[in-house]
């Protein structure tokens, strides 16, 4: 074989080239937009308001059935972690704690809700006793791990699970705070790049029925 037809062979073909940089490029903005979707709730609003939420039939911490109907009639704060998170969820749910104290006899007015990511591991018992760390009030909400499921998509939540050693697993999953009216709009979000001093703002906006 001549020289010059050895390096016309040994040249990889240009349609794997383009397909190699395609798959890298799809990655890396999949990972980009996976990454929007975790941290910053305002990424949902322009696309997913006009379909936010929907039914759903999940169990509080004290083993009750709770409903879509138990958000209508009254402002909504809403946060999805689980009880295995070490960091963000014990960040914001004490957060949530603080803001309930500093609204007085506000949190009257609203309820703070906390639904798990991770039904296998937080059942309604396992909430009750997570709470406690916590000064707030919150309804805690867990299921079978299709309801809960069907929620995370209605509400437009991401969650990832990540295998770590042991055969243990954490979750990454949507960071920010849902807001949502009386009606069961979306109000807005309070989100990772939010001081405690904006998100109580928020908060107070919520409830004098102001946009968020």
């Amino acid at each position: 074989m001549r020289h010059g037809d050895h390096s016309m062979n040994s040249r990889p073909p240009l349609r794997k080239l383009f397909l190699l940089w395609a798959a890298c490029l799809v990655f890396a903005i999949g990972g980009v937009a996976f990454a929007a979707l975790l941290m910053n709730g305002n990424a949902l609003r322009s696309a997913a308001v006009r379909h936010f939420g929907g039914p759903f039939s999940l169990v509080n911490q004290k083993g009750e059935t709770v409903t879509q109907a138990a958000f209508k009639g009254k402002p909504t704060v809403i946060f999805f972690g689980y009880t295995n998170c070490q960091d963000i969820c014990k960040t914001t749910l004490a957060d949530m704690s603080r803001w309930q104290s500093e609204l007085g006899s506000q949190p009257s007015g609203i309820q703070f809700v906390f639904v798990t990511v991770d039904p296998a591991r937080d059942t309604p018992e396992v909430l009750r006793k997570y709470l406690q760390n916590f000064s707030g009030h919150f309804i805690a909400l867990s299921g079978s791990p299709k309801r809960v499921d069907a929620m995370l998509r209605a509400y437009h939540v991401v969650d990832q699970h990540v295998a770590e050693a042991g055969g243990k697993y954490s979750i990454d999953h949507t960071a920010s705070i849902f807001l949502i009216n009386s009606d069961g709009s979306l109000a807005g979000t309070i989100g990772p790049q939010d001081t405690p001093a904006s998100g109580l703002a928020k908060l107070r906006r919520l409830l004098s029925r102001k946009s968020v």
